[in-house]
C-alpha cells in the first residue's frame, strides 16, 4: 500500500497532480479554489460533530478528550467503514494526500483519521493544547 500524507490545503500545487486528494474537513478551505486543489473525495460526515470541533477548538476539552471523543464518534459512524474501504483502494496504486484547511495540524483531527485509517500500525501524536 502507498502512503497517507497528511497536506495542507495551502501547500498544494496544482500542477502535475499524481495522487490522489481526499478533503478531511467539513468546510472547504477558505480561498482556495475546487480546480486548485482537485479532490477525488470529500465526505464531510467522516469530520468531527460541529459541538466536538467547537468544543476542543474553544479549550472546553482537552486535547486528548477530544481525541478520545473523536475516535468514539469514528467508531459509531455508519459511513467509517465505506470511507475507510475507498481510502484503501486509493492506495493501491496513489500516495493519498489527506487535505485539511487547518492551520495548525497538530491542533486538530486530521492525525486522529490517519490513525484510524492505518491503526494497527501507527500511533497519532498527541493533540496539543491551542496556542493563546
Amino acid at each position: 500500500m502507498k502512503d497517507l500524507v497528511i497536506k495542507r490545503a495551502y501547500d498544494i500545487k496544482d500542477d502535475n497532480k499524481k495522487e490522489k486528494r481526499v478533503l478531511i474537513d467539513r468546510l472547504w478551505p477558505r480561498g482556495v479554489s475546487k480546480d486548485k486543489l482537485q479532490i477525488d473525495l470529500w465526505d464531510k460526515s467522516i469530520t468531527p460533530t460541529s459541538t466536538l470541533r467547537k468544543n476542543f477548538h474553544s479549550n472546553a476539552i482537552s486535547g486528548e478528550d477530544f481525541e478520545k471523543k473523536y475516535k468514539k464518534e469514528i467508531e459509531n459512524n455508519k459511513n467509517w467503514d465505506g470511507f475507510k474501504k475507498k481510502i484503501n483502494e486509493f492506495r493501491k496504486d496513489d500516495t493519498v494526500y489527506l487535505v485539511t484547511g487547518a492551520k495548525i495540524l497538530d491542533h486538530s483531527h486530521t492525525f486522529v483519521i490517519k490513525e484510524m485509517l492505518e491503526r494497527g500500525c501507527c500511533k497519532s501524536p498527541k493533540i496539543k493544547k491551542a496556542r493563546k
